[in-house]
């Protein structure tokens, strides 16, 4: 059995979003301040061996201006090696959000060490500000996808979209709507012939699945993944049609991360799990995004106000072995005596 936690950060609530900047080395992008963005701040870069637990600061890809974060981000790497970070963050005032601002894309082309970054970018199809979320993809031919959503206040829509630039990242366009107005944040996976996505609801936050076929535009939901308040999902394609689920519980009397496992891409999924239990201090937490190191071991990155290590907003990974929890002896489960049926 193999299990770790460790604390990466203090005073920071992050919403780590955990990629590979190379074969062997990790990278995570957080936001740097003990707030859910009412406070100034930026999204930081930190990394490590995916053999070593020793984390540092890389650099900041997206530095927030006076008066305003940088809080929001979909994270990726090009297959030219290229960097792609696209943010957004808020201006505030008075401990108030005032606007939301532009999104950005911040772009590097050595690892992760310097920025180019490029202000004001616009979504051909969407008129309004939006926020990114999770993955920025690219395909063999250099085009570059990401989810973007965008919420209009309390009993209104909530719109995703997943969105494209195929000219060097320079414009992007909507390619096409996932769901019906009850969306939120999204994170990507791909198969040969499948698009797949986690998607949060905006009414009462649970995880929902969707798929589209790899030239189509038409998204269809094939139902929920978890129950309310469990959210926000991270979506990682494992290979031989495996998919792994993590995402956060805050449930009351349950504040933890959440895992599900399917082995024939999202037509049937195993009982979840719980991969971690914060203590009962705790009132916020998730956000889960997770890494394949080797075989069976997984690392997952995760925020928390409350850990067994410190009593505030905190950046910590969990270090673990999805094999701990698909053992024959683990699927079985005793409720009527009967085999349950998964």
């Amino acid at each position: 059995m193999i299990f770790k936690s460790q604390l990466i950060l203090k005073d920071a609530c992050a919403w780590p979003n955990l990629f590979l900047l190379s074969g062997d080395l990790i990278g995570a992008v957080i936001f740097n301040r003990p707030s859910h963005g009412l406070e100034e701040g930026s999204l930081e870069l930190w990394s490590c061996p995916k053999d070593a637990p020793d984390w540092q600061y890389l650099s900041t890809p997206a530095p927030g201006p006076p008066g305003q974060n940088r809080m929001h981000s979909a994270c990726g790497v090009g297959h030219d090696g290229t960097v792609n970070i696209l943010s957004t963050g808020f201006s505030i005032a008075d401990g108030k959000f005032v606007r939301l601002e532009s999104l950005w894309l911040s772009q590097s082309m050595d690892g992760g060490k310097t920025w180019q970054i490029q202000r004001d970018v616009a979504i051909e199809g969407i008129e309004d500000s939006c926020v990114p979320h999770g993955l920025v993809a690219s395909d063999a031919k250099g085009n570059l996808f990401a989810t973007v959503y965008r919420g209009y206040g309390k009993g209104q829509p909530s719109y995703t979209w997943l969105i494209q630039s195929g000219d060097g990242e320079h414009s992007w366009s909507v390619h096409s709507r996932i769901g019906d107005g009850d969306t939120n944040e999204a994170w990507l996976a791909f198969a040969e012939s499948l698009k797949m996505a986690a998607v949060r609801t905006h009414i009462d936050h649970h995880t929902r699945f969707f798929t589209c076929s790899s030239e189509g535009s038409r998204w269809q939901d094939q139902g929920p993944l978890t129950l309310p308040m469990q959210h926000t999902g991270h979506l990682l394609s494992l290979g031989d049609e495996k998919l792994l689920l993590t995402y956060g519980i805050r449930n009351k009397g349950l504040m933890a991360i959440g895992c599900r496992f399917s082995e024939n891409l999202g037509a049937t999924w195993q009982a979840p799990f719980v991969l971690h239990q914060f203590p009962e201090e705790a009132t916020d937490c998730g956000y889960p995004s997770t890494i394949h190191l080797e075989g069976n071991i997984m690392l997952s990155g995760y925020y928390t106000n409350c850990s067994d290590d410190h009593d505030d907003y905190q950046f910590g990974v969990l270090r673990w072995d999805l094999g701990d929890f698909l053992s024959p002896r683990q699927l079985l489960s005793i409720s009527d005596g009967k085999k349950m049926s998964l």
